[in-house]
């Protein structure tokens, strides 16, 4: 089936691929690896909460890949939108990790889980990123998945004016209320260039995740996570 807009996403896409190569080319990168360290994990039917890591990575990777390839062809707000799956996913997983019982509620259908603002707090009171990030902040799950990523992720998913606005102006966004609009989806350099670095940091938690439950050598993916972070940096 031919998209309606296949000649926008057509032109919108060569213009991704001549300006945003390197990042996105590091970025499947990760999610190859994220693949190879979900099959390579040996994890059983019978093993909780092992099991449900493994169905939260799988559909993290798939979220992650099916935003890649919306952002490559200009849809911002789709491609946010299903990111928001990636980080509930993520986050989902590392709060099974700690706390077992939950999951168990969780698959049995037997209890409420918190929301996503109290699962961010309740693993920084539980010191968490300890095991995942070498840092010192105290509010890591806070400040870095829910604030950072989740509520700005809301502001597209749930049809903010301004972020429905940025998506099809003609001007990107600078002046409100114009009667220049795209139809179809655009290019935009700045939202790209911020949104390869976000997924990038998603994938990385979930490599984490994954190298902390099924206990890999650091070796398996150690020089990977060194190139992404300093393509953060740099970028």
């Amino acid at each position: 089936m031919q998209s309606l807009f296949f000649q926008e996403e057509e032109y919108v896409s060569k213009d991704f691929d001549l300006k945003h190569e390197s990042g996105s080319k590091l970025l499947i990168n990760l999610m190859e690896k994220t693949e190879e360290l979900i099959k390579s994990s040996g994890f059983r039917h019978d093993q909780y909460p092992e099991y449900s890591i493994i169905l939260h990575a799988l559909h993290t990777l798939m979220a992650l890949n099916n935003s890649l390839i919306l952002l490559s062809k200009g849809y911002m707000g789709d491609c946010e939108a299903v990111h928001k799956r990636a980080v509930e996913f993520v986050l989902r997983a590392i709060y099974f990790r700690e706390f077992p019982e939950e999951e168990r509620k969780w698959r049995e259908n037997t209890g409420k889980l918190p929301n996503r603002q109290s699962m961010a707090s309740i693993l920084d009171d539980r010191h968490e990123q300890k095991s995942i990030f070498p840092t010192d902040s105290e509010t890591f799950w806070r400040d870095f998945v829910y604030d950072t990523i989740y509520k700005s992720i809301n502001e597209w998913a749930h049809g903010d004016f301004k972020a429905m606005y940025y998506e099809v102006a003609m001007d990107n966004g600078t002046e409100y209320y114009t009667y220049k609009f795209f139809v179809g989806p655009k290019p935009n350099e700045e939202f790209v260039k911020t949104m390869i670095k976000r997924l990038m940091h998603t994938c990385r938690i979930q490599i984490l995740i994954l190298a902390q439950t099924f206990n890999y050598p650091s070796e398996k993916y150690h020089d990977l996570m060194i190139e992404s972070e300093k393509y953060l940096i740099n970028n």
